[in-house]
């Protein structure tokens, strides 16, 4: 069954994983390689996060009253 999940990663830390990969930045499937592997660090989040939960987005604020509030959609 497919997981969703969402991941926050730096500019810095992706060039230094292609460096690591000994691949060009701009090689096809990199951020998804990137993903999986902030994922198996433990840096990812399930998706759709809980309600009462922490923000996907890093404002400190609960997912119901940021980017799950159907209002501010």
């Amino acid at each position: 069954m497919p997981r969703l999940g969402t991941a926050r990663g730096t500019l810095d830390d992706f060039t230094a994983y292609a460096r690591d990969e000994n691949q060009d930045p701009t090689a096809r499937g990199l951020r998804a390689s990137y993903a999986a592997d902030l994922a198996a660090r433990g840096q990812a989040h399930a998706w759709p996060p809980p309600r009462n939960g922490p923000c996907w987005c890093g404002a400190e604020r609960k997912y119901k009253k940021c980017h799950g509030n159907p209002a501010s959609t």
